[in-house]
């Protein structure tokens, strides 16, 4: 099966054209972050492929960010997409539309409760744009016959039907239409203008594609690096290993662990040269057991320990320098306590892993991932910021001693750029943050480069679980290295050493 053209640096880039993404799995997820959390939804690729198409552009094109839920009618509806909160002028402002479209209503696709639809203008049935809704209750006997019937083009997931849920059940003001049933997370005082602060916003909004789980795994200890995907859309999961055969992936079943497990990492956490699979059971209520197979291998399988649903690992990399791969883990729940903060589950490959705080930030920043940016065997992580004003911030903990951390500033994203990835492309073996401009396609890489730095030494116990990292003024100053532009319309879906 041939999946697209590759563009080739250390680490190659593909790209992957939209009709090829889809046809292999029927399902993409797309993650709301909002204040109040997570809301992930499985939207009905084949089913409403009018509609999708139309939500997915919106998301791509950063015009959910920051946007508002600015209706909210209990056991009825909230709803979100039209309005944005402009952060140059503090004012409200009108999402930008694409266009209306064609309405897709079909009665197999029915506005139940957790579903998203979306909305339109009163007597014309072909004019969605940019708004959208998610049904609190069964409304089929109403939304389904009325303007031509209102199309459902996905699903909430269970788990965020929970923050759906506490959004609906906010204050509620009438501040005057379009927001007469406008949700707030805190009423301003009398007299007093509503702010940013007191808006449920969407603060970004991504592509996941929990059904089609993307990975880059070393699935057969050959130092080449394989393409590992997952079609979680059905009651019977499926998973394919892709090998770089003559320029061209070739697919191949691998055994999947059913559909009470979500996949958590793959790592090599013995450090054999093989990749192991991590899962969690998504059955058991508020805690998950998560589960290993070694090499791949069912027969091998051993409980490794529990952890909260809500938890989610976001970042592999060996981040003690000890040759085992280590798993960073991310509170994704809406808790003044511990939202967005990171736990490390360092592991040697023979005992039960060592946990460990390791930094974090609000979780309208961005985990982009690990590299060993002063080349000391110990990988670092980078967190990107929300745009604002006009650049996005770049933060990276960089490992010191006895599994501590210090937190130094890598510079700013240009403006107009997006961060995408982070891999090694320039073959350095430390790691280089690929930035893209998403309405032209323009595409560089920004290496850096941390060698030579003193850090900091961590101040207290290293054994304090709860440690965080150490504030350095320190700053590792990106270069910047222009790439080929291409399609906008396509997606980067992985970066790999395909070819060793």
């Amino acid at each position: 099966m041939i999946v697209s053209r590759i563009r080739t640096t250390a680490a190659h880039l593909l790209f992957l054209g939209l009709s090829v993404f889809f046809g292999i799995a029927t399902a993409t997820t797309v993650r709301l972050q909002t204040t109040q959390g997570p809301i992930e939804i499985e939207l009905y690729d084949s089913a409403a492929p009018i509609t999708v198409a139309n939500f997915l552009a919106y998301v791509r094109s950063g015009a959910y960010d920051d946007s508002l839920i600015h209706r909210s009618v209990r056991g009825f509806v909230i709803q979100g997409g039209g309005y944005f909160w402009n952060n140059n002028t503090n004012q409200v402002g009108n999402v930008v539309s694409r266009g209306a479209i064609q309405n897709e209503f079909s009665a197999t696709r029915s506005n139940l409760r957790g579903t998203i639809a979306m909305a339109k203008v009163g007597g014309d049935p072909n004019s969605a744009t940019s708004e959208w809704f998610i049904n609190l209750a069964n409304n089929s006997a109403n939304l389904d016959s009325q303007n031509g019937g209102f199309t459902v083009f996905g699903q909430v997931t269970p788990a965020s039907m929970v923050v759906v849920d506490a959004i609906s059940a906010l204050e509620i003001v009438n501040a005057n239409s379009p927001y007469d049933a406008l949700p707030l997370i805190s009423v301003p005082p009398s007299g007093v203008s509503i702010q940013k602060s007191n808006l449920v916003l969407v603060q970004t909004a991504k592509v996941k594609s929990a059904a089609l789980a993307p990975g880059v795994i070393d699935f057969d200890g050959t130092g080449r690096q394989n393409i590992l995907l997952r079609n979680a859309s059905g009651a019977t999961p499926q998973m394919r290993v892709g090998r770089l055969v003559n320029n061209v992936f070739q697919f191949a079943a691998q055994e999947d662990p059913g559909a009470n497990f979500r996949i958590a990492a793959v790592a090599d956490l013995d450090g054999n040269g093989k990749s192991d699979l991590v899962f969690l059971n998504t059955t058991q209520g508020e805690f998950g057991d998560v589960r290993i197979w070694p090499d791949f291998q069912r027969g091998s399988e051993r409980l490794w320990r529990q952890v909260k649903q809500v938890w989610d690992v976001q970042v592999v990399g060996d981040h003690d320098g000890d040759g085992s791969a280590d798993l960073v883990w991310r509170y994704l729940a809406a808790d003044p306590r511990d939202t967005g903060v990171s736990f490390i589950w360092f592991y040697n490959g023979t005992s039960v892993p060592v946990v460990r705080k390791r930094g974090g930030a609000p979780l309208d920043w961005t985990l982009l991932g690990s590299g060993d940016f002063n080349s000391d065997g110990k990988a670092d992580m980078v967190y990107i910021s929300p745009i604002s004003g006009e650049r996005t911030e770049v933060r990276v903990l960089m490992a010191t001693a006895d599994r501590t951390c210090a937190n130094l500033s890598a510079g700013v994203i240009p403006a107009t750029f997006r961060a995408i990835k982070l891999a090694d492309f320039t073959g350095s073996g430390r790691g280089d943050i690929l930035i893209r401009n998403l309405t032209t396609g323009q595409n560089a890489i920004r290496p850096l480069n941390g060698t030579g730095l003193t850090l900091p030494a961590y101040v207290g116990s290293p054994d304090d679980r709860n440690a965080s990292c150490t504030t350095s003024s320190l700053t590792i100053t990106p270069s910047n290295i222009n790439l080929p532009p291409n399609d906008p319309a396509w997606q980067l879906y992985a970066t790999g050493d395909f070819n060793a």
